[in-house]
């Protein structure tokens, strides 16, 4: 079954929101493609989320510098949830469409979780973020009427 967007989901970002949905779509058909066999269409799904998740995470980042976050952590993070896809990815390529039906539901609810967790970490850099914008405009407006 397709993941759906769900508002209580949100980040209260309208950006960071657009590319959770990006990536929900971007991951359910991969999902589709793990029911289907379709082992020839995978490499390309699967590069096709790797360059997102690039221009999305450099999207985190620099959100992160505007406000003086320290972002070394969370990159070592975001290596580590694109290392799962890749492994993956390598996975199933590599039995071309020949996978059992117990192996397509592990690996369909690997991604489901792996997405689940991902926009879950994402949350809380987002709302460590919004704290340091808060403070920041705090200081810089403090005594100001």
């Amino acid at each position: 079954m397709d993941m759906v967007w769900a508002e209580q989901s949100s980040a209260g970002n309208a950006a960071a929101d657009s590319e959770y949905k990006i990536l929900i779509s971007l991951i359910n058909d991969v999902k589709r493609m793990i029911e289907t066999r379709d082992g020839s269409a995978l490499p390309g799904a699967f590069k096709l989320i790797e360059t997102w998740l690039g221009i999305h995470f450099e999207n985190k980042e620099k959100m992160a510098q505007a406000v003086n976050f320290d972002f070394h952590n969370h990159k070592l993070e975001q290596q580590y949830e694109l290392n799962g896809l890749v492994f993956l990815k390598e996975e199933l390529v590599a039995k071309n469409g020949a996978w059992s039906d117990g192996e397509a539901k592990l690996h369909i609810q690997f991604l489901s979780d792996w997405l689940i967790e991902y926009i879950a970490n994402e949350d809380t850099l987002l709302q460590d973020t919004k704290l340091l914008i808060e403070a920041a405009k705090a200081r810089h407006f403090k005594g100001v009427e």
